[in-house]
């Protein structure tokens, strides 16, 4: 197990929203975007992929006159952003109109499953490279469960306060469809209350399935991370992007 257990807790274990019979239903996220890319990316005439927001290397795109794509959207999912090896749609919320979930698509040929699932884990090296974070700590751990409570706090551009999270964190290896998921939602912790300088995320929630091409042992990984959280304000279009692909 790559989460360690906690000598004394305080957070009510047995209320954990992260239930195992859920978190297996995520499983098929990464057939999921094969369906997406071939519907929503890929022209109905060449069959060749279509441009979202630029161009990039070692893609070979459509050049048809008339290029379209079988569906604009799939239950809601639209093409969003494309950058190296990444492909991101976005969905907008039921409740919230102009807030919006984000599923992002990404592989890596050299890079170990194992390998990128304790990068995703480790807080401290997260901390190293994400320039966004200011705060970033386990605040507990349940071995029992596989289960961390993540505290994190982001900042955000002037003149916006930074936001923070308190949240649970589950890892599941589902060995059957060779994959593993690390899933998170927003929650509370007496250690942490909310500081009044900064704005507290209430509804907040990822998932992140990953699955080796072959083996977590061996170079080869795809994975789909899909999350939405509220900033509880309205923001511009650039700024929503912005944090869009922090928070990815």
């Amino acid at each position: 197990m790559l989460l360690s257990a906690t000598c004394l807790s305080v957070y009510n274990w047995e209320d954990s929203f992260l239930r195992d019979e859920q978190i297996e239903d995520l499983a098929s996220d990464v057939a999921f975007i094969k369906q997406l890319t071939l519907e929503t990316l890929t022209c109905k005439s060449c069959q060749k992929r279509l441009r979202i927001d630029q161009k990039i290397p070692g893609v070979i795109y459509c050049t048809c006159p008339d290029s379209k794509p079988s569906n604009t959207e799939v239950d809601g999912w639209k093409p969003f952003i494309e950058r190296s090896n990444t492909l991101v749609w976005r969905k907008e919320h039921e409740t919230y109109k102009g807030l919006y979930a984000y599923k992002m698509y990404a592989r890596f040929e050299t890079v170990k499953a194992m390998d990128f699932l304790r990068a995703q884990l480790d807080t401290n090296f997260r901390k190293q490279w994400d320039t966004s974070a200011t705060q970033l700590k386990i605040i507990e751990e349940n071995k029992e469960t596989n289960t961390d409570l993540v505290y994190w706090e982001m900042r955000w551009p002037k003149p916006f306060a930074n936001r923070d999270y308190v949240f649970e964190r589950k890892l599941t290896f589902i060995p059957k469809e060779n994959v593993c998921v690390i899933s998170s939602l927003a929650t509370s912790h007496p250690s942490i209350p909310v500081n009044k300088s900064v704005h507290r995320v209430t509804e907040y929630w990822s998932y992140m399935v990953v699955k080796p091409f072959i083996d977590f042992e061996k170079p080869g990984t795809e994975f789909v991370l899909t999350y939405f959280d509220n900033p509880g304000l309205s923001i511009p279009s650039s700024v929503s992007t912005w944090v869009a692909m922090t928070g990815i």
